[in-house]
């Protein structure tokens, strides 16, 4: 509940800065001629540029009015919707819809095998950064050959819960897996033991897992990202790797903007631009985001496991902490239009993941 009330303040002040700033006006009915005398260039720019746009597309027109005030009222209902699901407990879909109980680790008989659900791009975008047909002359290299992707739908549209995490952690580990990618994530986590025991029996079969940091431009240190290395037991997982998202300079900056980041619960970055890569149809598509970074890891780490059966996931994570690019000069700060910062204040490890030099110090250290 905590998260929700912090969610629900935010919006609340939110909410207050707007009415604040429309009380400049002077005014509650207000027309174009109004809106045109306002200072756009501070924080009110926002909000004109919108009623802006609303009269634009309004006129003497009935139909084009009534279109009008219809997109205001959907806006206004998006809005309190939004509200309402921060302030309010969700509805159990899941016990009337997949007869499962949610608070039992135990119930596991539920779900189906239908992969096919929604387009699937996000997952066969990840699968293609990881594993696609290398040097065919056809769309793009995955990051290693002879590597089989073993497809576990968790996350039906964004809809991370920890129980699903969970067993979807322990049916890979089960069924063979020795790389774990996971390319989503939330802010709250109320089942968190459910995950972090999973995440503990990875690690006791020697399955590294990979997981993308999030895509918010928040320190993660003042706002988890789930789920993360930290258990609530007071210890930390040694088999878990968490990936921030770089770019390049023909991307705009080495560091992207929406990346997440942390000097102690982020341990490197990858690239997560524009990032090329299989989706459904046999087409492909650039897509930005950590969902992008934490494979692109993982395939190293898959790359590393294939030359080297033996590496721990311990020493996997050391191998490509030791071996990343390391970033001296300044960076960008995620989320933050100016500021600079060191790639060291983003990450454990202060570099970029590097494949081939990964490989040179696994061959000296493992030979």
């Amino acid at each position: 509940m905590k998260y929700i009330e912090r969610k629900s303040s935010k919006f609340d002040e939110y909410i207050a800065d707007r009415n604040n700033e429309i009380s400049k006006l002077n005014k509650i009915d207000f027309n174009k001629a109004d809106i045109a005398l306002l200072n756009t260039q501070d924080s009110l720019g926002w909000s004109a540029s919108v009623w802006t746009g609303i009269f634009k597309r309004s006129g003497d027109d009935d139909t084009k009015n009534t279109a009008v005030l219809a997109e205001i009222e959907s806006y206004r209902n998006n809005l309190l919707n939004e509200k309402k699901r921060k302030e309010e407990l969700p509805v159990d879909f899941r016990g009337a819809l997949i007869k499962d109980d949610y608070t039992n680790i135990a119930d596991s008989i539920y779900g189906n095998n239908n992969l096919k659900t929604g387009s699937g791009n996000h997952g066969t975008h990840v699968s293609g950064i990881i594993g696609a047909v290398r040097n065919n002359n056809i769309g793009v290299d995955g990051i290693v050959d002879n590597v089989r992707i073993m497809a576990v739908r968790a996350v039906p549209g964004g809809d991370e819960h920890d129980k699903d995490v969970a067993l979807a952690i322990r049916y890979a580990v089960d069924n063979g897996a020795a790389v774990i990618n996971m390319s989503f994530g939330k802010p709250v986590s109320p089942y968190k033991k459910m995950v972090d025991d999973a995440v503990k029996y990875a690690a006791s079969k020697n399955v590294l897992i990979v997981h993308g940091a999030g895509n918010d431009g928040e320190d993660l240190d003042s706002n988890p990202f789930y789920p993360n290395p930290f258990f609530l037991d007071g210890t930390t997982a040694t088999n878990m790797l968490t990936i921030g998202a770089s770019g390049d300079y023909s991307t705009g900056k080495l560091v992207a903007d929406f990346s997440n980041y942390s000097s102690k619960a982020v341990d490197i970055f990858a690239p997560g631009v524009y990032i090329n890569s299989t989706i459904t149809n046999n087409s492909y598509d650039a897509y930005d985001g950590t969902s992008m970074a934490s494979p692109v890891a993982a395939g190293v780490a898959a790359l590393l496991k294939s030359y080297f059966p033996k590496l721990t996931p311990a020493q996997l994570i050391d191998l490509i902490m030791r071996s990343g690019t390391v970033i001296k000069e300044p960076v960008n700060l995620p989320g933050s239009a100016t500021e600079k910062t060191t790639m060291n204040k983003l990450c454990k490890s202060g570099s970029i993941i590097n494949a081939y030099e990964a490989v040179k110090l696994a061959l000296k250290l493992y030979k």
